[in-house]
């Protein structure tokens, strides 16, 4: 950063460029795990199904494909900034309690940069990448892998948000999904994550009295 001639004369009225943030959106829709390891792995686990009928004296059903059945890597990354200035530039800005010098919103580019990112993995959720989830699958597939079958967590054909579709979904939600054995889990529509142009209907299905959808949240990605 060099000095500019406006910072060395009297007179300046005000200086400008700093602007309201948007609030921090990605911490409402991802979980926040510590770590200080470069790569971490997370396995996927099935574990026993349901029990069968068993006659007095009979013989008891045993499983013993519990186990592993597939694996992903945390790959962690940096991320970097930074910017240097003159000796003079500091010396000579006549507006240091204006315009702090040491201070070029380095923190808002940084808190940017995750809502960006957080924000890619929703709008690639119909893509499969290699390493992300594990699965093989996208994040929004009609094909997630289960013992002897697969599940769905999106439609086969896309559909417009509105109270019937967000209604179904719901539903879908509640009745299947399910563990790596078909089994049952309890699953509840908690969250509306919407894109702006969708924040109208979604603050009249989520915020509006009497709605069937009022007992969940609404978020807006980037």
């Amino acid at each position: 950063m060099r000095r500019s001639k406006n910072e060395l004369l009297p007179g300046l009225f005000d200086v400008r460029g700093s602007y309201e943030r948007i609030p921090r959106q990605w911490d409402k829709v991802f979980a926040i795990k510590q770590s200080n390891m470069t790569v971490e792995r997370s396995t996927q686990m099935a574990f026993l199904p349901l029990p069968q009928l068993k006659a007095e004296g009979g013989q008891t059903d045993f499983d013993n494909n519990a186990g592993e059945r597939f694996s992903w890597n945390f790959r962690h990354f940096i991320v970097a900034l930074g910017y240097s200035m003159t000796r003079e530039a500091i010396d000579d800005n006549l507006y240091k309690a204006q315009f702090n010098p040491t201070n070029l919103k380095l923190q808002d580019v940084f808190m940017q940069f995750e809502e960006i990112q957080a924000a890619n993995i929703l709008n690639s959720a119909g893509t499969a990448i290699s390493g992300l989830g594990g699965d093989g699958q996208a994040l929004a597939s009609t094909a997630h892998p289960v013992d002897g079958g697969t599940w769905a967590n999106t439609s086969a054909t896309p559909v417009d948000l509105n109270e019937t579709s967000l209604i179904q979904k719901m539903t879908s939600v509640r009745r299947n999904f399910v563990d790596e054995r078909g089994l049952r889990i309890l699953a509840r529509a908690r969250q509306l994550i919407i894109p702006p142009e969708l924040s109208a209907t979604g603050e009249r299905l989520t915020k509006t009295e009497l709605r069937p959808a009022r007992q969940i949240t609404m978020s807006t990605r980037s």
